[in-house]
């Protein structure tokens, strides 16, 4: 079975594709890696991170022809191989729900907002999505649905996930339960860096009482634990990983690196 990982970024976050790549390839050679470009698919939608962050559902299966096992993610996750395998992970959960794909339902303290409609995370899925073939062809017309709503639509957080849940919902797929969701990450998620200031943790700790979405060093310690701190010191030493650092343009994307590796040292 061939099995990709798949994420979409903008020209914003460009910077992180070939990292993601090398760390994809680093963590599991056996897997195919494919990075999509909103600005090559989608040039005439918005240019606005969280309209990229839905259209990398919305695809189709035509990028990922060929593909038995599609998981996607975020540009900014770094994958870490793991036990169980992601791919067996995701597999299993499969089997056991007979359903086409394995994610999970937000936790519902997560909530959303969009033409004053407001919802909670347990109508939302994670950003985190593996499927198969026949996932994208039970939803090929809600796909269509929604990206015409995204041509012309300005879209806030977390509306990847509400579609995700909306497509599932639609076109009688079922729903997974809520899972817990750091399970699900596969590796480190550096945008969990993004408030994150390793010289001053009370900083880090006022961001995180005030604004609940973002992480405080705390929580930023549970999320990624010892043994992803570990791998990542080693792949840092790797001197393909200098190289790639060393052509990051994006003060932004190189920032959030940066953080994550004094984060582990």
């Amino acid at each position: 079975m061939k099995t990709v990982i798949t994420t979409m970024t903008d020209n914003r976050y460009a910077y992180y594709a070939e990292l993601f790549r090398w760390c994809c390839k680093k963590s599991y050679p056996q897997y195919d890696v494919i990075v999509l470009n909103k600005n090559v698919l989608f040039p005439d939608y918005p240019d606005n991170g969280y309209t990229t962050n839905a259209l990398r559902f919305l695809t189709g299966y035509e990028p990922f022809e060929g593909y038995d096992n599609i998981y996607i993610t975020d540009i900014d996750m770094m994958i870490l191989p793991e036990i169980p395998r992601l791919h067996d992970f995701h597999l299993r959960e499969m089997a056991k729900s007979k359903r086409c794909y394995s994610n999970s339902l937000r936790n519902k303290h997560h909530t959303f907002e969009l033409d004053g409609e407001t919802w909670d995370g347990l109508h939302s899925m994670t950003g985190l999505h593996f499927c198969n073939k026949e996932w994208f062809d039970r939803i090929e017309k809600s796909a269509a649905k929604y990206r015409e709503f995204l041509k012309t639509n300005i879209v806030g957080r977390g509306f990847d996930g509400r579609i995700l849940y909306l497509m599932a919902k639609e076109n009688g797929l079922g729903l997974h339960g809520k899972y817990k969701q750091i399970k699900r990450h596969h590796g480190i998620h550096i945008g969990t860096f993004r408030l994150y200031d390793p010289q001053n943790p009370a900083i880090n700790y006022l961001e995180r009482k005030n604004n609940p979405v973002r992480r405080g060093m705390e929580s930023i310690r549970k999320r990624i634990g010892i043994r992803k701190c570990e791998i990542w010191r080693r792949y840092i030493r790797d001197p393909e990983y200098s190289k790639i650092v060393s052509r990051i343009k994006s003060d932004e994307v190189l920032s959030m690196v940066k953080k994550l590796e004094a984060f582990v040292k």
